[in-house]
C-alpha cells in the first residue's frame, strides 16, 4: 500500500464495520508470541526420568497470563492474552519432549510494548533457572515474537474525525459515538507508518466480524454511502482552511 502512494496523504478512512452511528478511533496493539519447552524424551512408563514438556509449558503459560493481565473495568485499557494454538508430543506411549504454543497478546495505546516483552523475557529467564534440573533432566524454555503491530489512536479533533462526525450528524441528525476497539486493524499499520490521522468507519455490527452470521443491513449500507461522500467533501473543505 505504501509503495503505491505517490503522495503523502493527509488522512485516511478504512471501511470496516463500526456501526452506522459510531466512529472507531483506536485499536489495541498486538503481539503474536510463540513459546517453546524442550525436555529429554523418555518412555511413558518411566515418567520420573524426565519432565513432561506439555505440562511444563502449560505452567509457564498460566504464569504469563497471570502476570501480564491488568485489572480495569474498561476492556480497551486491559492487557489480554489468549492461548490460540498448542502442539506437542510424538506418540501415545512417549513422554512429550517438546511443546510449543501460540499466544495472542493485546495492549492499549498508552502502554509501552517494551514493558510486555521485558516482562516475558524475565519470566522465561526465571523458568529456565527454576527448571534447569527437573526430574533428573534439564528443561529449557524460549519465546519468539512472530508478529508485532503497534497500537494506534486517532485524535477526535483531527480533520478526518471532525469530517466524518459532521457527515453523520448531517445524515442521522445525531452525534456519533467515538469508540476504541480491543482488536487490531489496518489503521494501526497505515497510521503509524505514514504518521497521519486514520479512523475506521462503516455499516455493520463489528461484533459479528469473522463469525458465520457476519452481515450488514442494506439500508445502513446505502446510508453509509452518503456519509462517506459527505465526509470526503468535509475533509477537502477543512484542509483548504488550514
Amino acid at each position: 500500500l505504501e509503495d503505491g502512494l505517490k503522495e503523502q496523504p493527509d488522512c485516511a478512512i478504512f471501511g470496516e464495520p463500526s456501526g452506522i452511528d459510531k466512529i472507531t478511533v483506536g485499536y489495541k496493539g498486538r503481539f503474536s508470541v510463540k513459546f517453546t519447552c524442550e525436555t529429554p524424551t523418555v518412555h511413558a512408563s518411566a515418567p520420573w526420568m524426565s519432565s513432561n514438556a506439555i505440562e511444563l509449558l502449560f505452567i509457564l503459560w498460566k504464569d504469563i497470563k497471570t502476570k501480564l493481565q491488568t485489572n480495569d473495568d474498561n476492556r480497551y485499557k486491559q492487557i489480554t492474552s489468549c492461548l490460540t494454538q498448542i502442539n506437542g508430543g510424538t506418540a501415545d506411549n512417549v513422554m512429550p519432549g517438546s511443546c510449543n504454543l501460540m499466544c495472542d497478546i493485546r495492549y492499549p495505546f498508552n502502554y509501552n510494548p517494551d514493558q510486555i516483552t521485558n516482562k516475558i523475557a524475565d519470566i522465561i529467564s526465571n523458568f529456565n533457572k527454576k527448571y534447569s534440573i527437573e526430574g533428573n533432566a534439564k528443561s529449557t524454555f524460549a519465546y519468539e515474537i512472530i508478529d508485532s503491530t503497534p497500537a494506534f489512536e486517532c485524535s477526535k479533533s483531527s480533520v478526518v474525525s471532525r469530517s466524518v462526525s459532521r457527515a453523520i450528524i448531517k445524515k442521522l441528525n445525531s452525534k456519533p459515538q467515538f469508540v476504541h476497539k480491543t482488536g487490531t486493524g489496518d489503521m494501526n499499520l497505515l497510521g503509524n507508518k505514514m504518521n497521519i490521522p486514520v479512523l475506521t468507519y462503516g455499516p455493520g455490527n463489528p461484533h459479528l466480524s469473522h463469525t458465520s452470521n457476519e452481515h450488514i443491513m442494506i439500508d445502513e449500507f446505502l446510508t453509509s454511502i452518503d456519509i462517506y461522500q459527505n465526509s470526503i467533501e468535509n475533509v477537502f473543505n477543512l484542509i483548504q482552511r488550514i
